[in-house]
């Protein structure tokens, strides 16, 4: 629980990033350090609104002016700074957020959600199943995926990539029921091929995934608890390391199998 001291602090500080203006020249001030008249003339703010401005961004102490006259932001202020893509990327999404949940996962990755910014948010079944397509067409390398169900749409392309040498390990939980497909729906592969695909059997699944070396869908479950098919897609460089570590981090808990012929 955050003490009323700091929590005082806490509100003091979102005031002053409140503030359009200030946010701005804070945003500017990380690139470059600059003079109060360059500040007003990039922002279009007059000399006096600058000023002000400034004033209490060092009172903050996000911002310090030095003894060349040019503001340079504080480490405190690059702090603060680099927590804010996070809670843009929730703002943008906030629709999404008010029914589905990510307080459930490692810290690490809640205070890093702002490296999903600039990803697409797939809001029907047909762009999200598409984009899963998509993406095992695309792999060269490698396949994970991590899902409270069997891909059964796709069986037919991941078999395809699997056996153009593809890697796959596909994270899933103990309790799902295996959907009974008929035996021509079913994959064949020869025994190099199933050397290249891991199972890990979880507890439970925390989100789903599909992921390549290219691009990635991910999806949070619902505040129920429940997957549906809203996901985001990304193919951002920051964004496919956030999705692999919380792959990783999941997959690093269980013990992978390879798959033997007759449950393939």
């Amino acid at each position: 629980m955050i003490m009323n001291k700091t929590m005082e602090q806490l509100s003091a500080l979102l005031f002053e990033l409140a503030n359009v203006d200030r946010l701005e020249i804070l945003l500017e001030l990380s690139n470059n350090a600059m003079k109060l008249t360059n500040i007003s003339k990039n922002l279009e703010l007059t000399l006096q609104e600058t000023s002000r401005h400034m004033q209490r961004l060092c009172d903050s102490l996000l911002t310090e002016k030095k003894a060349d006259g040019a503001y340079h932001i504080t480490q405190h202020g690059r702090n603060v700074i680099s927590l804010l893509p996070g809670l843009d990327f929730l703002v943008e999404h906030r629709d999404y957020f008010v029914s589905h949940k990510i307080n459930h996962l490692p810290g690490e990755f809640v205070v890093r959600i702002g490296d999903l910014h600039n990803s697409k948010l797939l809001d029907n079944p047909v762009l999200a199943f598409q984009s899963v397509n998509t993406i095992i067409e695309g792999a060269r390398e490698e396949l994970c995926f991590i899902s409270d169900q069997v891909p059964t749409g796709s069986i037919p392309l991941i078999e395809s990539a699997v056996k153009g040498g593809v890697v796959m390990r596909a994270l899933m939980p103990k309790s799902m029921v295996r959907p009974d497909l008929p035996e021509s729906y079913l994959p064949h592969y020869e025994e190099e091929d199933m050397e290249r695909m891991f199972l890990g059997w979880s507890e439970s699944i925390e989100f789903v995934g599909v992921l390549s070396e290219r691009a990635a869908v991910v999806g949070f479950p619902t505040i129920e608890g429940k997957m549906d098919y809203m996901a985001f897609y990304t193919n951002g460089e920051t964004a496919l390391s956030w999705c692999n570590d919380l792959f990783n981090y999941y997959w690093n808990q269980v013990k992978p199998i390879h798959p033997s012929s007759d449950e393939s």
